[in-house]
């Protein structure tokens, strides 16, 4: 509990702040949530129109220090990636063509390796 006049105030301070940064914490967490849903669909127009209307709000929170600034531009650019990769996405798998490859060598490699601990198995 506050003992002095001064840490009474600050904690008045405090209070009044905390309040206004939830509220601020929860608008943008809103923006992000839209944002998340829209990537979710698959429609990049409405993806890329949220992220444009939730851009600001993270910013705003950074300038009022409720996230960091880079967080904010991580945040973002996380985002944009995500939107950028809808179209080349398979709906089924969530995966893009390359990483489908990369998955497709890697298999086939798995296999050959195991075929050849087999056949050096039975022929020593």
């Amino acid at each position: 509990m506050a003992n002095t006049k001064s840490a009474k105030k600050a904690t008045r301070k405090i209070a009044r702040r905390t309040e206004i940064n939830k509220a601020r914490r929860t608008r943008m967490r809103s923006s992000l949530r839209t944002v998340e849903a829209a990537i979710a669909s698959g429609d990049k127009a409405a993806a890329q129109a949220a992220l444009t209307a939730a851009e600001p709000s993270l910013f705003r929170a950074a300038r009022h220090g409720v996230i960091h600034k880079k967080t904010a531009s991580r945040k973002v650019s996380r985002l944009t990636h995500r939107i950028a990769k809808i179209g080349t996405e398979s709906p089924a798998t969530g995966k893009t063509a390359a990483a489908k490859a990369t998955a497709a060598k890697t298999a086939a490699a798995k296999a050959a390796k195991t075929a050849a601990a087999k056949a050096a198995k039975t022929g020593a």
